[in-house]
């Protein structure tokens, strides 16, 4: 709305205040931000003191059009002579959406988003806790390794070499313990693989969003380069009107000023596109990355969410909500796999030896098992118990804080959404409705000039309010989207 009214303001001061024998002529288009008119205003003098208008309007094809001003080429003519042509085609709301910039050299979403996964710490983390998951799986199913060995005793006995012997021993895994262990590294897999998905599901909401952000930035640089040639273009006039003493000092001042005020506009402006784009290629892990324009639709499609389905899917299917419950089962099996360790395992051991004293050879084997006599793995169980409450407390507690969480952002997807449709239905139409009265009216004589800015103005303001409704809206359906995740490279 600034950029809007600084255009209007502009125009109004390079009006000629006396213009009795000479005629001053400026070209203004106003860029279009999804679905604004571009206007080209030509301003001709039709007596002293007031203006008339020559105005026309078409479509923004793409990217910004230039600014033209052909006062240089404008011939002095009796102001008795009044031409006053119009011609205005308002936009639709429904036709397809413009891109922002098409060239062979920009980037898009889908490219950022291709980087993003691949570059991305956090990705490359979880999937790197999903392989430490799946090797701790493999290991807990394995069997204990046999213990082979040798064994000698009365050496030096009768000047013998006593008795030698070589012995294997085994130890045999019982109650199942080997298959729970394995259960239950299994369930942490899981976790790790939920963990992966939401790792990748914030990376690509990040992306979604600081890529809509650079877009909307480098298009806002774009109109406010366009604001200051206009600024300065008027400042160059007023001087020349002032030179010729058809304004006054102040007059030239205040378009001096609103010059200043636009340099101020474009400056932040390319800060403000500076930095979305620093931050666009930090979420895609590409720092280093030449800034490029990048393409798109400014009121691409957004899809309509219902606060139930919404709440069902989250507890059911989220990332988060599924590695807790990994974590519950994994507890709930770690459990039954410490009431199962006072069942004993079973040791054998099998030797054969030579008594070189006596000349005989031997074997032997021996069996034991340990008595869960004092130690029933109590401590154990009881632990086990409390990582399983501890588990479900927190399942618990990501369910209420999604839901919590959901209903701050659906707010605010509703208002978007209702704040789109409402200017889109009723809001937008009467705007233009409005617009074109004005214009017939002052077709007629019965409207004044700055009657007719000030509506175009109006138009201009409501237009760059839906805009940004729409901005709304797309930053709140891209997290609800995303499940609610985002921030990709903040710590745990």
């Amino acid at each position: 709305m600034r950029c809007a009214f600084i255009i209007f303001s502009l125009l109004a001061l390079a009006i000629p205040a006396g213009c009795q024998s000479s005629r001053a002529e400026m070209s203004v288009e106003v860029p279009r931000m999804s679905g604004v008119v571009q206007q080209s205003v030509k301003l001709v003098p039709k007596r002293t003191g007031e203006p008339a208008v020559r105005l026309t309007s078409h479509q923004l094809e793409a990217g910004w059009q230039s600014v033209d001003s052909d006062s240089s080429n404008t011939p002095r003519s009796d102001t008795s002579s009044i031409q006053k042509e119009s011609s205005v085609r308002l936009p639709e709301l429904n036709e397809e959406p413009i891109p922002l910039i098409a060239n062979e050299n920009s980037l898009s979403l889908q490219q950022f988003e291709t980087m993003a996964l691949q570059n991305s710490p956090i990705v490359r983390h979880g999937a790197a806790r999903v392989t430490v998951a799946q090797g701790q799986q493999v290991q807990a199913g394995l069997y204990p390794n046999p213990k082979i060995g040798y064994h000698g005793v009365n050496i030096g006995n009768r000047n013998t070499a006593g008795r030698q012997a070589g012995f294997i021993e085994q130890r045999f895994v019982t109650g199942g313990k080997l298959a729970l262990d394995q259960e239950i590294a299994g369930h942490e897999v899981q976790n790790r693989q939920s963990h992966l998905e939401a790792a990748e599901q914030k990376v690509l909401t990040d992306i979604r969003s600081h890529f809509y952000v650079a877009y909307v930035a480098q298009r806002r640089e774009e109109l406010a380069k366009d604001l200051f040639r206009i600024a300065s273009e008027v400042a160059e006039s007023s001087n020349q009107l002032l030179d010729a003493e058809q304004i006054s000092e102040n007059t030239l001042l205040q378009s001096e000023i609103e010059l200043e005020q636009a340099r101020i506009l474009k400056d932040n402006a390319a800060n403000d596109s500076g930095e979305a784009w620093r931050r666009l290629v930090a979420v895609a892990g590409e720092p280093s990355l030449p800034r490029a324009a990048l393409s798109g639709a400014i009121d691409d499609m957004f899809v309509h969410y219902e606060l139930e389905s919404l709440t069902a899917e989250l507890l059911s299917c989220h990332p988060l909500v599924s590695a807790a419950s990994a974590r519950v089962s994994r507890a709930e099996v770690a459990i039954t796999r410490a009431r199962r360790e006072n069942i004993p395992d079973i040791t054998f051991l099998a030797d054969a030896a030579r008594t070189n004293h006596t000349g005989f050879n031997t074997a032997q084997a021996r069996l034991s098992v340990e008595v869960p006599l004092w130690d029933k793995n109590q401590g154990n169980i009881l632990s086990a118990e409390g990582e399983l409450a501890a588990a479900r407390a927190e399942l618990n507690r990501i369910q209420l804080n999604l839901q919590q969480r959901l209903a701050t952002v659906f707010r605010q997807y509703a208002n978007a959404l209702h704040q789109v449709e409402r200017y889109r239905d009723r809001i937008l139409p009467k705007a233009e409705r409005s617009l074109e009265l004005v214009r017939t009216g002052y077709d007629g004589g019965q409207v004044e000039y700055l009657t007719l800015l000030n509506s175009q103005q109006k138009f201009v303001q409501v237009n760059i309010a839906y805009t940004d409704s729409l901005e709304e809206l797309q930053k709140a359906s891209a997290l609800l989207g995303g499940q609610l995740l985002s921030d990709s490279l903040a710590a745990d």
